[in-house]
């Protein structure tokens, strides 16, 4: 079992030099859920998130947790310059870098597929949004199984 809010504070606190560096504001909502996951392999993947959102020009993460029909959902939404709506159904993809990796210039189209390769291999499901010029938001859903009572 694994509380969100020790999770995302953990992550947090692994990159606070950089956020503060980049004077990146950090805004938690709701982590008051508890999931059963592989923790270690989980704050791999926020950090990679975290990363991707430094990268393409956030000022401003948060992190939000809820209930939904069957499971848990955390959101890693930031304001960052977004995904180009063409390119949502690909940004899991082996080595897609798309039109802001190509602009950014330090993307290597790996950090989002092995995220999903990794939330696949624990039951979870990773969904990303986006509005191009408002930021992006990541999706982790814990679903409701036998582990969960």
């Amino acid at each position: 079992e694994t509380a969100l809010a020790e999770l995302v504070g953990c992550v947090l606190r692994q990159d606070a030099k950089r956020l503060i560096a980049r004077k990146i504001s950090v805004q938690t909502e709701d982590l008051t859920h508890t999931v059963r996951t592989d923790a270690k392999w989980l704050r791999f993947i926020l950090r990679q998130m975290i990363d991707n959102s430094i990268k393409y020009g956030a000022t401003r993460l948060e992190f939000v947790s809820r209930e939904s029909a069957g499971g848990i959902v955390l959101l890693l939404r930031d304001n960052g310059v977004g995904i180009p709506t063409q390119e949502l159904a690909r940004v899991f993809e082996k080595g897609f870098t798309g039109e802001n990796g190509r602009r950014f210039g330090r993307s290597t189209g790996l950090g989002l597929y092995l995220c999903r390769l990794l939330c696949q291999k624990m039951g979870l499901e990773l969904a990303a949004s986006s509005v191009p010029g408002e930021g992006a938001t990541m999706e982790i859903r814990f679903p409701l199984n036998d582990f969960y009572v």
